[in-house]
């Protein structure tokens, strides 16, 4: 196995999108369908998310607003918070890679 960082599994990346779409769509009024959905899909790949230290507390809290009392999750925010450390993390690992060759690549 490499030494570089770990990836991402497919189930953690459908957890990671599919809880950015359900917290963006909680400022939206009339997406129900919507919820219902990134709601019943969360549901099904937590299961199998992996143990990476970056989706860990993303899966946590979207257990918990599955499990608890949804308006006390998103009184909460315990899972807007989750995403946005991910996304932090993520934008930091995308930006110390374009600081190392701003030009991306291209020729």
């Amino acid at each position: 196995m490499g030494s570089g960082p770990r990836k991402l599994t497919i189930a953690d990346q459908v957890l990671v999108n599919y809880g950015a779409f359900l917290v963006s769509l909680r400022v939206s009024a009339g997406r129900e369908d919507d919820i219902a959905l990134a709601k019943s899909v969360i549901a099904d790949v937590l299961p199998s998310i992996s143990d990476h230290p970056a989706v860990s507390r993303v899966a946590e809290a979207a257990q918990e607003l599955l499990d608890g009392d949804e308006a006390k999750a998103w009184r909460d925010l315990a899972l807007a918070q989750a995403l946005a450390e991910f996304f932090r993390w993520r934008a930091a690992m995308a930006y110390d890679r374009f600081a190392a060759d701003p030009a991306g690549g291209a020729a």
